[in-house]
């Protein structure tokens, strides 16, 4: 019989230095750069490299600190983003967008950030501001103004229920014309909840 529960006890992780709950989360180890997360359960702070193999077991225990988020420096989107993602709910065809979910995807234009992490999910990079063309239960079709450069984001976005994180692996990514460029993510998992 296999569990997909992960005790708090195991020796995977890191303990929180708050709570001393498990996180999926280690120490950065030498020439690697620590992203900035919260506990979900005590809010303490923690800088460490996330750990993609446990990731979607304890991912509702963190989440990436709001200073990853800021917008200020970021590029604006560029003004015809809005004609670009219509385009795109139109069906016309984009400079061969490759979709490649089989779910039912919901049409609609939600603005996001995104943090971009590095091959080891260290320190992302700068935030984008971002657009959320299209959405399924397996991922989603990101429109932004400069070229997403990584293999993994984390996408926030703000829902009803308060602000949401979604970690997705960036399965393409390509211009879609009008100075916007597009990337496909397949979810990998959601972290704790941010209140507002």
């Amino acid at each position: 019989m296999t569990t997909n529960a992960l005790p708090d006890k195991c020796g995977v992780g890191t303990a929180c230095p708050g709570c001393g709950r498990r996180l999926p989360l280690r120490f950065a180890g030498p020439g690697e750069e620590a992203a900035l997360w919260e506990c979900v359960g005590c809010e303490a702070p923690f800088a460490g490299i996330l750990l993609p193999d446990i990731v979607t077991m304890l991912a509702q225990r963190i989440r990436l600190s709001q200073r990853h988020f800021d917008t200020e420096q970021a590029e604006p989107l560029p003004l015809t983003l809005r004609q670009v993602v219509q385009r795109i709910h139109n069906g016309e065809p984009v400079d061969e967008i490759r979709e490649l979910r089989r779910s039912v995807r919901l049409a609609g234009l939600r603005h996001a950030v995104l943090a971009c992490f590095d091959a080891q999910y260290g320190i992302p990079a700068s935030a984008l501001r971002c657009a959320i063309a299209n959405l399924s239960s397996h991922g989603l079709l990101l429109v932004t103004g400069e070229p997403i450069d990584a293999g993994a984001v984390v996408v926030q976005v703000q829902s009803p229920r308060g602000v949401l994180q979604l970690l997705a692996n960036v399965v393409w990514k390509q211009p879609l014309g009008g100075g916007c460029y597009g990337g496909g993510g397949s979810f990998i998992t959601r972290f704790g909840r941010v209140d507002g």
